[in-house]
């Protein structure tokens, strides 16, 4: 097994034929080469090398191409096919998004998903250099709506499911259901229970499309996935910790579904590119996300997860910029590590008074743990430690960078 993985999120393309720069551009990828300038998907390779990442996987969770328009869609996965040679990572996965099938029936020769069918590489995941092939993979993602990628390196059970299955049965422009905002069935959710329940892996990602959780800030309305909750139930009934990876409202956030002890890890990509509109008097950035799994640090029976999060944010003129604290999701984030804040908090406070000055270096080398906080949990905790009588000192991302106790 591999001491860790490492993969690269880049969510919500919307590719498109028009110019990126109009008022009512839906996204800054389009297919016409004169602006390939303002493509964000062309410069990850020079931002990864500055920041000395490297990734084994590029996830992609949905919506290729804006209102399922083909030649846009080829070129998106092309796109991110040329990302995965140019980092030299090894796979390039996907899933599908609303937008990635012909569910407003605007193209004279409609076929729901054939486009995505045909892409190259094979969508939604290219195993062609693997011994067994890519093939059996894909055709149980269209026949199942789901399907269960075993990876004996990364002792890692893949699950990557159809949220769209149900989308074009009635036509998205005359009927609100739950073709607009994705739907898992209770034949699929018994299906994907008894697959995982047959693996034992350290490691356990789901990737689909729509949101199983409401995120704040976003209005209730069509956010959240049919079969959401019930998802969210089945995956704690494995006893395992799950990283859940969705797109679709182009809001990023990185959480846990609830209190739950087995309750997974939702993190909300966003969009890399696509116009992002203010929601509930905050705008989200376009970002990408790196993501580092310790394998070696977590537990064999997969009851625990833990992870590190690097995000950038799309700055017009600018390029990619680690994203500041309010940006979505933050540049330095964690999750897995869930923990007891009054005796934490106690233990940094005894810290601090004793020394008058620590570093929060000195804090994390003796828990090493924190590094694994969601954003929210590490502002509260900090919250409390300056309301225990300690001045904090925070970076230009809101992360903590020295302590200081008021006498």
């Amino acid at each position: 097994m591999k001491d860790k993985l490492d993969f690269l999120i880049v969510s919500d393309l919307h590719a498109h034929a028009g110019d990126p720069a109009h008022s009512s551009s839906p996204s800054l990828i389009s297919t016409n080469s004169l602006y390939q300038g303002l493509n964000p998907i062309r410069a990850i390779p020079s931002l990864l090398k500055k920041e000395s990442l490297s990734a084994d996987w590029i996830v992609s969770p949905g919506d290729l191409g804006d209102r399922a328009e083909p030649g846009a869609q080829r070129f998106a996965w092309t796109e991110l096919a040329w990302l995965r040679d140019k980092i030299a990572a090894e796979l390039l996965i996907g899933t599908a998004g609303n937008h990635d099938l012909d569910s407003r029936r605007v193209f004279p020769d409609y076929d729901l998903k054939g486009t995505l069918q045909l892409l190259d590489p094979s969508f939604p995941i290219d195993l062609s250099c693997f011994e067994n092939g890519d093939g059996v993979f894909g055709d149980r993602y269209w026949s199942r709506n789901f399907v269960v990628v075993p990876f004996l390196a990364y002792d890692c059970t893949l699950v990557i499911v159809n949220s769209c299955a149900f989308h074009g049965y009635t036509s998205e422009e005359t009927s609100v259901a739950e073709h607009t905002r994705g739907k898992l069935s209770a034949v699929t959710r018994d299906a994907i229970v008894k697959a995982v329940n047959t693996t034992a892996t350290r490691l356990n990602v789901l990737l689909m499309h729509h949101h199983p959780i409401k995120l704040p800030f976003v209005p209730d309305g069509n956010s959240v996935m049919v079969g959401g909750g019930e998802l969210i139930s089945v995956l704690k009934s494995t006893k395992r910790q799950w990283l859940v990876i969705h797109g679709h409202q182009h809001y990023p956030h990185l959480t846990y579904a609830d209190a739950d002890t087995f309750a997974p890890v939702v993190l909300s990509a966003g969009s890399v590119a696509a116009r992002t509109f203010p929601v509930l008097g905050t705008h989200p950035r376009n970002q990408i996300h790196h993501v580092t799994i310790p394998l070696s640090r977590m537990d064999a029976t997969g009851s625990d997860l833990l992870g590190q999060v690097r995000s950038w944010s799309w700055i017009q003129a600018m390029g990619w910029q680690q994203a500041a604290a309010d940006a979505g999701i933050p540049y330095k984030a964690g999750f897995g590590y869930r923990f007891d804040v009054k005796q934490i908090r106690d233990e940094i406070l005894d810290i601090t008074r004793a020394n008058d000055l620590v570093d929060w270096s000195q804090i994390v080398n003796k828990y090493p743990r924190l590094e694994y906080l969601v954003p929210e949990h590490l502002q509260s905790l900090l919250h409390l430690i300056e309301q225990g009588g300690v001045n904090i000192e925070r970076d230009q991302y809101g992360l903590p960078r020295r302590l200081e106790y008021r006498a």
